[in-house]
């Protein structure tokens, strides 16, 4: 997987350990009405989720998990010889999980020493949302973290949308984007796991194409490209030549993110 320096600098700082990134949760639009959820905030409404999820909080203590402001996203595409940013609106994302580059110690909800091993699961949420939105985010992010990293990024995208939508909507939650659900009157909406197929494929698999040293048939993200603008790299760091309509995204220049990363021990049930 490709590290993107950009949005990993201040969570290595905060960390003291260098990140690989895994998956990227994206709502297009500013989240920003919903007005930062200071740090203790953030807190008190993960560990509600203790009423309703207990073994998802008490999971969580065992990863290191860090709140951030929103990081806003843009997009590029390749055309006509060049690197064109789009027109659009755009996206805030939601939540990132990383993998840990080397073996890091800390401690766990209840206060012993533990080793992360290199490839360890480490979460950060974005802050700037409602507290249900962010037990929604929260868990889309676990889902992530326990999922094999060998599954094209495509299907791990689906697989954690529709299982977060599924417990959303048992859970009396916010949806992760309106269009996933049927509304039913006066009883519980359905999930509309076609509409969520078709969100993945228009907003991570626009940007993606087969390199030619990638196994036949596997679909890879475009992950970022190198300075020299006609160079692709894919998220298992291979590479390929820039390609009419390819297409990226890349953290928007002058975020100030505000890294801080939540005690373990707030992740402890009664």
């Amino acid at each position: 997987m490709i590290i993107r320096q950009e949005q990993l600098d201040a969570l290595e700082k905060a960390l003291g350990t260098p990140l690989v990134q895994r998956c990227v949760m994206e709502e297009i639009g500013s989240s920003n009405s919903a007005g930062p959820l200071t740090e203790a905030d953030a807190i008190k409404c993960l560990q509600s989720l203790c009423k309703i999820d207990k073994s998802l909080v008490e999971r969580a203590g065992k990863i290191p998990i860090a709140l951030r402001g929103p990081k806003r996203l843009e997009y590029w595409h390749y055309t006509k010889g060049q690197w064109v940013k789009e027109e659009k609106e755009q996206a805030i994302s939601g939540g990132t999980t990383f993998a840990l580059a080397k073996e890091i110690h800390v401690k766990d909800a209840n206060g012993i020493d533990v080793v992360l091993p290199k490839g360890s699961d480490v979460i950060m949420l974005n802050r700037n949302v409602t507290c249900g939105q962010l037990k929604v985010n929260f868990y889309h992010e676990m889902v992530h973290a326990r999922q094999d990293v060998q599954l094209p990024l495509l299907e791990r995208e689906r697989r954690a949308y529709k299982e977060t939508e599924h417990w959303a909507v048992d859970n009396d939650l916010p949806s992760q984007n309106p269009a996933f659900r049927i509304p039913h009157g006066d009883h519980r909406a359905e999930v509309d796991e076609h509409a969520i197929d078709e969100y993945v494929d228009k907003q991570y698999a626009g940007d993606s194409k087969k390199p030619t040293n990638s196994p036949a048939g596997k679909t890879l993200r475009i992950m970022s490209v190198k300075d020299d603008g006609k160079t692709l790299v894919y998220e298992d760091g291979s590479t390929a030549p820039v390609f009419e309509g390819a297409r990226y995204e890349r953290d928007a220049p002058g975020q100030d993110l505000a890294i801080h990363q939540i005690p373990s021990s707030a992740f402890k049930c009664p």
